[in-house]
């Protein structure tokens, strides 16, 4: 009897075990594998940049598009309507002709910034029209506002046009300034006292001098006094009339010019 206690004591043992562990091994299945609906939730937006090559010689199913004239086809995602009287899709050698009343809608998907439809042109001009964003000048450039959904933007040529392709692109924005400088008020203490490094140069001295100990309480040099403005009228009188003295302040001799 105790035997048999024993070992139903260790099957159960031995199936907890088993299947603790696989609960465990489920738990971390689902940690490292989400569900597929929160992975497409969490993936970072798809670019909507796509080119349209119109170039046969770089493009074999354009060349085997053949011309679209009197009717409507489908092409890489481009619908060519060429039902209007006149109108004509037509493959060339190196290019495509497109005569007016021709129109091609091009698929936009949604996009969170300006987008840009660009007509590449083989040579000469262009004109056209769109039922969506701005026309540039020039007639090559389609600007879309930011759209939450995706839309078709068709675009009507009303002139004769050689196109080598059609480029759409979503303009990024600049990047953000790496940052926030920090600016905050600073007290500053200014030491002009007589051993002080900010005091200003000593009266006598030149302005470009700085105060030191080893200059303050000195006289100035002779070369740096200032004179007393009657001082140097009066030199500068006798440097015009020679037979002038000149006299100083103090009991000196008189100063004969030249």
């Amino acid at each position: 009897m105790k035997n048999t206690i024993i070992r139903a004591a260790g099957v159960l043992l031995a199936a907890s075990m088993i299947f603790g562990g696989a609960a465990a091994t489920a738990s971390a299945a689902e940690a490292t594998s989400p569900s597929t609906g929160t992975t497409s939730s969490t993936q970072a937006a798809e670019s909507i940049n796509r080119e349209w090559v119109l170039n046969p010689a770089n493009n074999t199913e354009l060349a085997a598009l053949g011309t679209i004239q009197g009717g409507s086809q489908t092409f890489d995602g481009l619908t060519i309507d060429a039902t209007a009287n006149g109108a004509k899709f037509a493959p060339r050698a190196n290019d495509t002709q497109i005569n007016a009343g021709t129109i091609i809608s091009i698929p936009v998907p949604a996009h969170t910034n300006t987008a840009t439809i660009t007509l590449a042109l083989s040579g000469g001009t262009t004109t056209i029209t769109a039922d969506a964003g701005e026309v540039s000048s020039d007639n090559t450039v389609i600007a879309l506002p930011a759209a939450e959904s995706a839309r078709t933007v068709n675009v009507t040529f009303t002139a004769q046009t050689y196109l080598n392709g059609i480029a759409l692109a979503e303009q990024q924005p600049e990047p953000e300034f790496p940052g926030t400088p920090t600016v905050a008020a600073k007290d500053t203490n200014w030491d002009f006292t007589e051993t002080g490094i900010d005091r200003p140069a000593v009266q006598g001295l030149p302005t470009t001098t700085k105060a030191s100990p080893s200059t303050l309480g000195r006289k100035a040099p002779s070369s740096t006094r200032v004179l007393p403005r009657q001082a140097a009228a009066a030199i500068l009188r006798c440097t015009l009339e020679p037979s002038c003295t000149f006299r100083s302040h103090r009991p000196r001799a008189a100063l004969q010019s030249p």
